[in-house]
């Protein structure tokens, strides 16, 4: 895949899977667990950029999140398809919740919100 003109090549961590496929990434970290909240899609956003990754996760105890799935559009026609494919692999809706910024976790890794949206 090319992005920015540029070749890329990605290796999966061990106990993690990469997809690539029509002009997205995509890594799944985990599957749904009835204990916590259904999962939710949330939008990471950069200025003058949009939408620069998509993480799903879930809300559980003390509102902490736990991130399932991260998934990167490389081209801006990927994100519907992208967002479709997530909402149908997580069991979820398709509603995106925009963050305004790129949201990182206490270890600077891409999270969601600890806190409900709406």
């Amino acid at each position: 895949m090319q992005a920015h003109g540029l070749s890329l090549h990605l290796d999966a961590a061990p106990d993690h899977t990469t997809e690539q496929g029509n002009g997205w990434l995509s890594e799944t970290w985990s599957g749904a667990d009835s204990a916590y909240d259904a999962p939710a899609l949330f939008a990471h956003e950069a200025p003058g950029l949009g939408v620069v990754a998509l993480t799903v996760a879930q809300r559980g105890p003390a509102g902490r999140a736990r991130v399932l799935a991260h998934g990167y559009p490389m081209q801006p026609a990927a994100l519907g398809p992208l967002v479709a494919t997530m909402a149908d692999r997580f069991g979820t809706a398709s509603d995106l919740h925009a963050l305004g910024r790129i949201q990182l976790d206490e270890n600077g890794q891409l999270g969601a919100p600890a806190t409900a949206l709406h």
